[in-house]
């Protein structure tokens, strides 16, 4: 176990904020749909805006996001790495960038498991957009220490993830699976060692997963933060 260095900043956050299964449980049941990411951000100071969604955004859209909330909320913007699927090509990420201006937290280049045979896309995602963009990636579990390795060296950013593969310290982005919410021993150990890897007075995002994601262990999450002294 190590220590959790000083003055290190945890901000938590969703995969998306459109979840039908929020209404009512974490949205008010008369609150407009227009009004969830307003009520979402002061709460959680992060989101990941999905590929889908961002795939689909006009300018207007991208512009209401940001008017809708606060002035140190940040964007992760997420962008899928597959064979196939609905993901936001490089002009539009830099396009929606742009939009955001200081809102953005940043890229998170999501590499699926049927991509690692070939990271040409990856790389060619990468010379697109990493010269004007913070860019993150995202591994899959079973990615293996040697293409994280070979990652790593290239100087790219990696997402965190505590699965016991990657080895890489200050990571400023994070991902906890669905299944380490269901328990709160598991969370506890994610959030932990989450805290345990970041650098003295580093600014850390903490995002969630799930259909949708379980909005009781992220405020449990806010809870052993401060058990934990964040």
């Amino acid at each position: 176990m190590n220590a959790i260095a000083s003055n290190v900043q945890l901000e938590l956050g969703a995969r998306g904020w459109r979840h039908a299964s929020w209404c009512g449980t974490f949205y008010p049941d008369t609150l407009p749909p227009d009004w969830q990411l307003s009520y979402y951000s002061n709460e959680f100071r992060c989101v990941l805006v999905p590929a889908e969604e961002l795939a689909l955004a006009h300018a207007s859209t991208v512009c209401a996001w940001r008017n809708d909330v606060h002035g140190e909320f940040q964007f992760w913007l997420e962008v899928q790495i597959a064979p196939a699927g609905v993901s936001p090509s490089p002009a539009q990420v830099l396009a929606c960038s742009a939009g955001l201006g200081p809102k953005l937290g940043g890229v998170l280049l999501r590499v699926a498991p049927q991509a690692l045979s070939d990271l040409t896309p990856l790389y060619a995602y990468l010379a697109a957009v990493e010269a004007r963009l913070e860019v993150h990636i995202d591994l899959p579990a079973d990615a293996g220490d040697g293409v994280v390795r070979h990652v790593a060296a290239a100087g790219h950013p990696l997402c965190w993830r505590n699965r016991g593969t990657e080895s890489a310290q200050g990571c400023r982005i994070g991902m906890v699976p669905a299944e380490s919410t269901r328990d709160l021993r598991a969370l506890r150990v994610d959030v932990q060692a989450f805290l345990e890897q970041a650098g003295v007075g580093e600014e850390i995002h903490l995002l969630f997963e799930g259909a949708p994601p379980n909005i009781d262990a992220m405020g449990n999450a806010l809870v052993i933060a401060s058990l934990l002294g964040i």
